[in-house]
C-alpha cells in the first residue's frame, strides 16, 4: 500500500470512528449486545426484544469476533471501527480482532484475547458523556468481557438466558463455570423456562421468567406464496426451525412409514455434525420434503401451507428447559399442533395435542388433521399467541431493566 493510500485508509477509519463517537453523544441509553449467534442469522428472541429498542431511541451494538492478523497496539484500535457497520435494522455491528481463531462456543475467554477484547470496546464506547450502558449477555462464553466491561464502565449487566447451553453438542463444558460468574454478577437475569428460572435463583435473586412469543400479524392470516402448490393433493405435515441435536429423527422416520400418503415438510437448516448421514435416511422417504433454511420474512406463506404443526423433539435436559418460539408461532395461524411432552407446554394442553410417548404422537397427528369443532378450536388458539406476542415480552424486559438504575 502506498503512503497515500495509508492515509487515505486512516482518514476514512477516522472518519468512522467520529460518527460512532458522534452517535453514542446522540444517545443516552446504550445496549451493548454480546450474542449467542449472528444477528442476521435466525430472527428470534434476541432480535425480537433487541430490534424494539430502536423505537426508544436506544443505540444498539452487536459484538461480534474475528481474526484480523492485527497486533493489539493502540493504533490499532482504531482499525476495528471502520467494521462498525450499521445494519438495515439500526443496530451497529461493533467487530473485535485478535492475532488468534476465537471460538465462541469452544474457547475460553482469558488472558491477551481478553485483555484486548475489553480496551477495543472500552475505547470505544467510553464517554465523558453521562449515558446509560446495558450489557446485555446472550452467550455465557462472553461473561469474562461483559463483566470486566462492567466494573470498568459502570454498566449495567443484564443475563438472557434462552437454554441448557450445554446440552448441546459443540460446546465446551468448561464455559459453564462462566455461566455461574454471570449468573452470581449479573444485575438481573431473565429466563425463558422454569428449569431455568430454577436454575438462577441458586445464584441471583433479581430473577424474572420471560417466556417466548410470536409476532402475530407476522404469521396470522399469511396467504400460501405458492411455493408448495405441488404437494396440496395430500395432507401437509410441517415443521419450521433449527434442526439439531433436539430434533428426533426417528420420530420422524416413524411418522412417515405411518402415513404414507401425507407429505411431512421440514423447513431449517442445521449445524448438527450428523445432519448428512439423517439427511440421507430421510432422502429415502419419498414424503419428507427437506426445504433447508427459509428466511423469517417468507416463513408464513410455507406455514399457510400445513394442515398440521409439529414439534418432534427428543426430550432431555435441553428440551426440558425449552420454551419453543415455534409454538407461540403455531397459535397465530390457529392450526392445529402435535407436540412431544415439553413441560413447558403441559400448560397448554388444550391448545395443542400434548403427547406423551412416540405412539401417541404419531397417533395426534391424525387426531389433529379430522379435529373436531375445528373453527372453535383454531379462534381459541389465537387468542393465546395474542396473549403472547414479542411487543408484550419487550415491555416486560424492559420496565424490568430500566428499575435497575
Amino acid at each position: 500500500m502506498t503512503k497515500i493510500n495509508k492515509i487515505v485508509s486512516f482518514v476514512k477509519i477516522v472518519h468512522n470512528f467520529i460518527k460512532i463517537r458522534r452517535s453514542i453523544s446522540h444517545h443516552k441509553d446504550i445496549l451493548v449486545l454480546f450474542p449467542i449467534m449472528s444477528w442476521n442469522s435466525r430472527w428470534q428472541r434476541p432480535q425480537q426484544i433487541i430490534s424494539r429498542f430502536l423505537n426508544f431511541n436506544y443505540l444498539v451494538l452487536i459484538i461480534s469476533a474475528m481474526s484480523s492478523g492485527i497486533d493489539s497496539s493502540f493504533r490499532n484500535y482504531l482499525k476495528l471501527i471502520k467494521h462498525a457497520q450499521k445494519d438495515p435494522n439500526g443496530v451497529v455491528n461493533l467487530y473485535l480482532f485478535s492475532n488468534s481463531q476465537y471460538d465462541m462456543y469452544s474457547d475460553i475467554l482469558s488472558g491477551k484475547l481478553l485483555l484486548d477484547f475489553t480496551k477495543q470496546i472500552e475505547f470505544t464506547i467510553k464517554t465523558s458523556k453521562k449515558v446509560k450502558i446495558y450489557f446485555i449477555v446472550h452467550w455465557p462464553g462472553w461473561a469474562p468481557l461483559a463483566i470486566e466491561l462492567k466494573n470498568k464502565l459502570k454498566g449495567l449487566l443484564i443475563y438472557d438466558c434462552m437454554d441448557h447451553h450445554f446440552g448441546f453438542s459443540n460446546v465446551n463444558p468448561l464455559i459453564e463455570r462462566d455461566e455461574i460468574d454471570l449468573l452470581k454478577e449479573s444485575d438481573f437475569v431473565s429466563t425463558t423456562s422454569q428449569l431455568l428460572q430454577d436454575k438462577a435463583r441458586k445464584y441471583n435473586n433479581n430473577c424474572a421468567m420471560i417466556q417466548n412469543a410470536t409476532d402475530y400479524f407476522h404469521f396470522n392470516d399469511s396467504p400460501p406464496n405458492g411455493e408448495l402448490g405441488f404437494l396440496i393433493d395430500y395432507p401437509i405435515i410441517g415443521y419450521h426451525g433449527a434442526i439439531n441435536d433436539w430434533f428426533d429423527f426417528e420420530l420422524m422416520e416413524r411418522c412417515s412409514q405411518r402415513y404414507t400418503d401425507y407429505n411431512f415438510v421440514l423447513i431449517g437448516g442445521t449445524d448438527h455434525p450428523d445432519f448428512v448421514s439423517f439427511r440421507n435416511r430421510l432422502a429415502k422417504f419419498r414424503n419428507i420434503h427437506l426445504l433447508g433454511e427459509i428466511p423469517y420474512h417468507s416463513l408464513p406463506g410455507y406455514i399457510a401451507y400445513f394442515n398440521v404443526c409439529l414439534i418432534p423433539f427428543k426430550i432431555n435436559q435441553l428440551t426440558n428447559s425449552t420454551n419453543p418460539v415455534k409454538f407461540y408461532e403455531y397459535l397465530s395461524t390457529g392450526k392445529p399442533i402435535v407436540t412431544v411432552n415439553l413441560p413447558e407446554l403441559e400448560p397448554f394442553k388444550d391448545y395443542c395435542y400434548w403427547s406423551r410417548d412416540s405412539d401417541e404422537f404419531t397417533d395426534n397427528i391424525e387426531i389433529a388433521l379430522n379435529e373436531q369443532e375445528k373453527d372453535i378450536k383454531s379462534g381459541n388458539r389465537k387468542r393465546l399467541a395474542q396473549e403472547n406476542t414479542w411487543d408484550i415480552r419487550f415491555n416486560n424486559f424492559k420496565s424490568l431493566i430500566e428499575k435497575l438504575s
